[in-house]
């Protein structure tokens, strides 16, 4: 495999990246792949910023559809640009940009997203007042129905189902500030350092739950994901590949027996499989729904196909015999919470510092405080 090769446009110096791990330093990436005027928009968003990046890294997966050059770059000086030679995946790509990366943190946002001018500013804000926190979870609106709710944090299920918290419900009901099992990498801000130790998102997932089996491992390492609502995006979903399309559809249900079997503790994964195999049986339900039953049966087969390399990955891995009471206390136990996409945000115990007020000219709905 070849290494990333840059292609950086024509401008009159490179901007200097900041110090390793300088503390508060923050580096926003983005993985284009056909995205189309979508990245020009992510950028903008970013360039609007209150609390500007310290670097911003762009990875492009081998796009063909002219996407890079509809961007005005002399409008983007701090950008570094790296262009693979084909679709390495998202995960791939993520982790080529967070190894270019110097700045202390990472500030992942999807090219089909946008975030709110105060963005960076709320998740900056988040990290003073959690110093022991590693990764933190962005409040994601729908980009075309900005009163209903992307995502309140990913949610991961007992039966194995993974699904943004509160997608669909009224941003009005958007939770409090708190804890959740994952971040999901439309708008994630994780610790560069915690991203490295643990190897970054695992490659041979290519892109769909990554991010959750991220944060299953950091979990497992003892790090903690905090949903922070004042931190707000827009997000399209999907990506090219559409949101229910075969493609989708196929490595998400191969992805979800990947992450189950690699990182769930013997004892946890003994009690839970029943569960499990109905989470599949209602996987395969939602794909004969979607007319994609097909798709989801054909990625369970890739899934018990690789079932040697997963068990070999699982070995390395080393998950404990039983999971630490975090992980217990973040996961849904509703075996049908899925079906309603039901957020999962533990609040914070008594004492913690209070979420800070959401500023009205943010761009984005203020949530409002659930119960």
């Amino acid at each position: 495999m070849s290494s990333p090769t840059p292609c950086l446009p024509p401008r009159s110096a490179d901007p200097p990246a900041p110090a390793a791990g300088v503390p508060g330093t923050i580096a926003a990436i983005l993985v284009n792949y056909n995205s189309g005027s979508q990245l020009s928009q992510a950028l903008q968003s970013l360039a609007a910023q209150s609390r500007p990046p310290d670097e911003i890294v762009v990875v492009d997966n081998g796009s063909t559809d002219g996407s890079l050059g509809l961007v005005d770059w002399q409008r983007h000086p701090a950008i570094r640009l790296v262009c693979l030679s084909d679709n390495r995946g998202f995960a791939a790509a993520s982790n080529a940009a967070a190894r270019i990366a110097r700045a202390e943190w990472l500030a992942m946002l999807n090219c089909d997203a946008a975030a709110a001018p105060d963005w960076l500013e709320a998740l900056s804000a988040a990290a003073a007042r959690h110093p022991d926190c590693a990764i933190f979870a962005s409040a994601q609106a729908l980009m075309d129905r900005p009163a209903m709710i992307d995502g309140a944090g990913d949610v991961y299920s007992v039966t194995g189902l993974a699904w943004r918290g509160g997608h669909g419900r009224p941003v009005a009901g958007m939770p409090r500030e708190g804890r959740c099992f994952a971040a999901c990498a439309a708008g994630a801000f994780i610790s560069r350092r915690v991203f490295q130790e643990l190897g970054g998102f695992e490659e041979s997932f290519f892109c769909y739950l990554e991010d959750v089996d991220f944060a299953y491992r950091a979990r497992l390492a003892g790090h903690d994901c905090l949903f922070v609502p004042s931190a707000r995006i827009l997000h399209r979903g999907g990506g090219c590949s559409g949101p229910v399309s075969d493609w989708t559809m196929r490595i998400s249900s191969r992805n979800r027996l990947h992450l189950y079997l690699r990182n769930t503790p013997l004892l946890l994964l003994l009690a839970t499989w029943p569960l499990f195999g109905l989470g599949l049986g209602l996987s395969v339900l939602q794909g004969l729904r979607h007319r994609r039953g097909r798709a989801v049966l054909g990625g369970l087969a890739e899934g018990l196909r690789q079932l040697p390399a997963t068990l070999g990955q699982r070995r390395q891995l080393a998950p404990p015999l039983l999971p630490p009471r975090q992980i217990w206390r973040v996961m849904s136990w509703n075996p049908f919470g899925a079906l309603g996409r039901r957020p999962r945000i533990r609040a914070l115990p008594a004492g913690a510092p209070c979420p800070v007020p959401v500023p009205a000219e943010s761009g984005l709905p203020p949530p409002v405080p659930a119960g």
